[in-house]
C-alpha cells in the first residue's frame, strides 16, 4: 500500500510542488547572498549623534566653566579619599549628616568672612603648595585622622561649640590669622614636618 501512494499521481503532484518552491527558494537566496557591493552601499555608516553641529559660533572657542573638580578628582588624593573606609564611615554617619544640617553651619559657610578666606590668593597658595600635598599624604597625618582621639575631639560637644561661636569665626577672619598664616616661621614649620 505504501508503494501505491508515492506512484499516485496526487502525491507525485505534491512532490513537485515541493520540489519546485524547494528551487525557487534555493535560487532566491543564492541571487542575494552572498551580498554585491552596491547593497551594501548605506547600510554600514558611522555614528554621527554625538557629531557638533557645525555654525558660526562653533568656530571660535567656546568658554568652560570651572574645571577644578574635575582636575581634582584625577589627583592622588582624591583617589586615597575614595578608597578611605574609615573616611567613608565619618560621611556615612549620623553625626556628620547632623552637622552639616545646622543652622550654625550654614551660617558660618554663607558668611562673609568665610567667602573672603576662601578667595584669598594665600589661601589657594597654600592648599596648592607640595608642602600641603605632603602633609595630607603623611602617614602621621592618616594616623591622627583615624585616631579614636581624634573623633572623640570632634564629636564632642564643647567643640562642637567652640566651632559655633562667633569668637572662633572672628579669629579665623582676623588679618592676624592671615598673616601668621602667611608668616615665614609657620612656612618654615610647615617644612620641618
Amino acid at each position: 500500500m505504501a508503494a501505491s501512494d508515492i506512484s499516485s499521481p496526487r502525491t507525485k503532484i505534491w512532490l513537485a510542488v515541493v520540489g519546485i518552491v524547494l528551487v525557487a527558494g534555493v535560487a532566491y537566496v543564492a541571487n542575494i547572498y552572498p551580498p554585491s557591493d552596491e547593497t551594501l552601499v548605506g547600510s554600514v555608516v558611522p555614528a554621527e549623534r554625538y557629531r557638533a553641529e557645525t555654525s558660526a559660533t562653533s568656530s571660535s572657542r567656546q568658554v568652560l566653566g570651572d574645571e577644578s573638580v574635575a582636575q581634582f578628582m584625577q589627583t592622588d588624593l582624591y583617589r586615597e579619599i575614595v578608597a578611605n573606609k574609615e573616611l567613608a564611615a565619618v560621611f556615612a554617619s549620623d553625626a556628620f549628616r547632623q552637622t552639616l544640617a545646622s543652622d550654625q553651619f550654614r551660617g558660618a559657610l554663607a558668611s562673609d568672612q568665610f567667602r573672603g578666606a576662601l578667595a584669598s590668593d594665600q589661601f589657594r597658595g597654600a592648599l596648592a603648595s607640595d608642602q600641603f600635598r605632603a602633609a595630607l599624604a603623611s602617614d602621621q597625618f592618616r594616623a591622627a585622622l583615624a585616631s579614636d582621639q581624634f573623633r572623640a575631639a570632634l564629636a564632642s560637644d564643647g567643640f562642637k561649640q567652640a566651632m559655633a561661636s562667633d569668637q572662633f569665626r572672628a579669629a579665623l577672619a582676623s588679618d592676624q590669622f592671615r598673616q601668621s598664616l602667611a608668616s615665614d616661621a609657620m612656612k618654615a614649620a610647615a617644612q620641618a614636618q
